[in-house]
This record gives C-alpha cells, sequence and structure tokens, in this order.
C-alpha cells in the first residue's frame, strides 16, 4: 500500500514533521497490505490560521475503485483503489506542541477519520486494526 502525506499550511507552521511522516510512511507501508479495498491512501493535512480557512476547505472522501485520468502533462493516469481525504489539523493546537507531539496528533487523526470513513464508504475488507498498529509503530521510530 502506498499512503502519501499532502500538506497545506500557513507561512508559520513547522511542516518538518509531516515531511518526516510522509518520509517514514513511504518507507514503512510500501511493502505492506491491509486488504484488497485500498491500493494508494492520500490524504491532505490542512493546518491553516484563522485568516485562511475560508480558502481551505476540507473537501468529501473521494474513492476511486478504477478511473482513468488525462494529466496534464499528456500521460494517460489509473486510479485503482485509491481514497483521497483532507484532514485539518487544528492551527493553535499544532502551533503550541512539541515535534513528538504534532506527529502523535496527525497520526491520531488519520486513524480517528479513517475509522469514520471507511465505515461510510463501506470499504469493509481493510484491516483497519493492522492498520493503526503499524501507525503506531511509525511513531516509535
Amino acid at each position: 500500500m502506498k499512503l502519501i502525506l499532502g500538506i497545506s499550511a500557513s507561512r508559520e507552521v513547522d511542516t518538518e514533521p509531516i515531511s518526516q511522516l510522509s518520509k517514514d510512511f513511504d518507507s514503512h507501508f510500501s511493502n505492506k497490505s491491509y486488504g484488497d479495498s485500498i491500493n494508494n491512501l492520500n490524504i491532505n493535512i490542512i493546518c491553516v490560521s484563522k485568516d485562511f480557512e475560508a480558502f481551505f476547505k476540507v473537501n468529501r472522501p473521494k474513492f476511486f475503485k478504477m478511473k482513468k485520468m488525462n494529466g496534464i502533462d499528456g500521460y494517460t493516469y489509473t486510479l485503482d483503489k485509491v481514497l483521497f481525504f483532507d484532514l485539518r489539523i487544528d492551527f493553535k493546537l499544532y502551533q503550541e506542541t512539541n515535534i513528538e507531539n504534532k506527529k502523535s496528533l496527525i497520526v491520531t487523526r488519520i486513524i480517528d477519520d479513517l475509522n469514520y470513513i471507511l465505515n461510510t464508504k463501506k470499504l469493509s475488507s481493510f484491516n483497519i486494526s493492522s492498520f493503526k498498529s503499524d501507525l503506531m509503530e511509525v511513531l516509535k521510530l
């Protein structure tokens, strides 16, 4: 499974913990599988100050079982069992905490939101308990 973190953040947000988590996720999850319902998980982390919240809305989760898309580079891409969702992190809370707690905050939010999404999108074959334990393992690295 491939797990990708994107970042939409205000200038004053320290994005290094998010970038480090993304690298850790990339190396840790690349050879893992949690069932046949999701191959790729793309999460956009949104952490912006109150002044910019209106410009960074949280989009509804999207799941593509099989979809071909034409990229701007002229290539055709196939999205096969890809789940996209946005995750808003409280700006003030994120700014006031240390690096390890920032990572923990993000992982906790990923687990909470993914639980909700999996229930609403009816992706029952995804092994959420195994995924949770692997996420927690990444925090210990």
